[in-house]
């Protein structure tokens, strides 16, 4: 529903009234699910402000006034995260209320470590009001930053800054809009970090496939991580309603065909089977179970893909990165060498047709394993997904080539290195 409506306030003709689904979802949820969408709704406001009319202006303020006196405590918690409202005079008796909260000082490292959490949030819209604060502090800190002593006393600080700002340069890479211009500005502003002294490593998790799909039981772990490592955060930061509608579906299907979905019925019931998988179900972050659950009883359905013959080789010199990879993954999941492969294949390749690439990329290594691998594949068909990854990783654009080319040749590399990495491991 948020993601919707955050879809929806972004066009001028239906703002006023999603600006009014949004205050009135805000005074029915419960606390966890305010604390949820607590950055997201002062976002909202402050983005959107000079555009409401008088009457929606005043109900954001009574919307925000009820925020600000009914969740006090919760308020309190991310005060630090939360945007100033001074610079709106309607807002101010609100700021008021807020500075109550707010520290008087903050050290560097307390600065640094705020914005680190605040620009990595799942709504992009909130990473770029944070990074849009974050430049200045960095341009007026300079020295302070700089300064020996205190470098050495915010460590912590710049690391995890520095950890965000890597990984929000490489998730938005590639995607229209500043963020990953200023992620680019706010490490120039950071400078050089000490590698003897200060290490920034991103923690990955990763799932071997020893049986290449051909049990029930390594399929349902690869869904229980995809869901953890993929699919949901995917339909958290996403503001593509029709993108989180696949999701939807996907996730759904997934639990019902691996099932999981099975499993909790009968646990719930206080039957007893399906043991395992619930054990593995309880063992998911409680975040992405609370997420997930819905759609164990959801009902979405989705027409039937047409299908459409696809000729290799795809790659040729100047072809769009996604839509390479959009053609390349699809083709890919429907050659499903195991039944059990096949089950939940089907369901992902209806992900894969949007405009986000984050599924497509995450699953293709092990897809493109899975084929390699596997008994139904023909010596033409492994000729062909190997041509395409050695005709990737042994073009080399010309000098003369535009700036887009060569950073589509930077994505594709990254996929080409990935993928026998990948093959290696497994």
């Amino acid at each position: 529903m948020s993601a919707c409506l955050l879809s929806t306030l972004a066009q001028d003709a239906l703002r006023e009234a999603s600006f009014s689904c949004w205050a009135s979802m805000l005074t029915h949820l419960e606390e966890t699910d305010v604390e949820a969408l607590l950055e997201t709704t002062f976002f909202v406001v402050t983005r959107y402000w000079p555009f409401l009319s008088e009457s929606t202006a005043l109900l954001a303020q009574q919307m925000l006034k009820s925020l600000v006196d009914e969740f006090d405590p919760l308020v309190a918690k991310y005060i630090v995260k939360l945007p100033s409202l001074r610079h709106i005079p309607e807002l101010r008796d609100i700021e008021t209320k807020l500075d109550q909260h707010r520290p008087a000082t903050l050290a560097v490292e307390e600065v640094l470590e705020a914005f680190a959490e605040r620009i990595c949030h799942e709504n992009s819209g909130v990473g770029l009001q944070a990074m849009k604060k974050m430049i200045p502090y960095l341009q007026e800190n300079q020295a302070l930053l700089h300064t020996s002593e205190i470098s050495l006393q915010s460590d912590i600080g710049v690391v995890a800054l520095m950890r965000s700002l890597l990984d929000c340069a490489s998730k938005y890479s590639g995607f229209p809009g500043d963020i990953a211009r200023l992620c680019t500005e706010a490490m120039g502003l950071i400078g050089c970090l000490d590698p003897s002294k200060i290490e920034t490593v991103r923690e990955q998790r990763s799932i071997v496939i020893l049986n290449n799909f051909a049990t029930n039981e390594e399929t349902t772990d690869f869904v229980l991580f995809l869901l953890e490592e993929a699919l949901v955060p995917a339909f958290l930061s996403t503001t593509d309603v029709k993108f989180q509608g696949f999701l939807s579906f996907a996730m759904q299907e997934l639990m019902g065909r691996c099932d999981i979905k099975a499993a909790c019925a009968m646990e719930n019931s206080g039957m007893k089977g399906g043991n395992d998988i619930y054990r593995k179900w309880v063992a998911m972050p409680e975040t992405v179970r609370e997420v997930v659950a819905p759609f164990l009883a959801s009902r979405y359905v989705v027409a039937p893909m047409p299908h459409t013959e696809i000729e290799y080789p795809l790659f040729r010199p100047g072809r769009p990165y996604p839509s390479w990879l959009r053609v390349y993954v699809l083709d890919l999941l429907r050659k499903g060498q195991t039944p059990f492969a096949d089950l939940i294949f089907e369901p992902l390749a209806r992900v894969i047709r949007v405009k986000d690439l984050s599924i497509a990329e995450f699953i293709l290594p092990y897809i493109v394993l899975h084929t390699l691998l596997g008994s139904r594949t023909t010596q033409q068909e492994r000729d062909d997904i190997l041509g395409e990854l050695l005709a990737i990783l042994q073009y080399q654009p010309a000098e003369t080539a535009s700036y887009q080319e060569k950073e589509d040749m930077r994505r594709y590399c990254h996929v080409g290195f990935k993928i026998p990495w990948s093959c290696d491991k497994n």
